[in-house]
């Protein structure tokens, strides 16, 4: 009678989770809202959070200080205590595949919204006290 027991106390737990979202999700979660407020900071007006279409997603869309141009943003977040590529920067975490990704998603705003012109910058956060945050504007993709 154990087995059953347990496994209906380990579905029971699963379900009614204070926070379902797994570690990596809230640590990536917490890592956009410090890069939107940074970013409003900057004077750049956060657009959306979050944009999927089909199966790429973007992290943030912004709108340049002044207005001119659209910014489509990628967060890369980076905590200390990590031990398996913890060497490598946040920024050059950023592999072919979401490269190809953020282009095509470059191209749908462009092409569906109308905007002219829509750049790609990264902004990292490295999760040491205080927290460190850095933007990299034009990431030439």
């Amino acid at each position: 009678m154990p087995g059953p027991l347990l496994r209906l106390w380990g579905w029971w737990r699963r379900l009614f989770r204070a926070d379902p979202r797994t570690a990596n999700q809230r640590t990536g979660a917490r890592a956009e809202s410090l890069a939107a407020d940074y970013l409003r900071a900057k004077g750049f007006d956060v657009l959306e959070r979050n944009l999927r279409v089909g199966r790429d997603e973007a992290d943030l869309i912004c709108r340049a200080p002044g207005g001119t141009f659209f910014v489509l943003v990628e967060v890369k977040a980076k905590t200390p205590t990590r031990g398996r590529g913890s060497a490598i920067p946040a920024d050059a975490r950023i592999d072919r595949r979401k490269r190809n990704a953020l282009r095509r998603l470059r191209a749908y705003l462009m092409r569906s919204r109308g905007w002219p012109a829509v750049r790609v910058d990264v902004v990292t956060v490295e999760f040491t006290d205080p927290p460190t945050i850095r933007h990299f504007a034009g990431q030439g993709l």
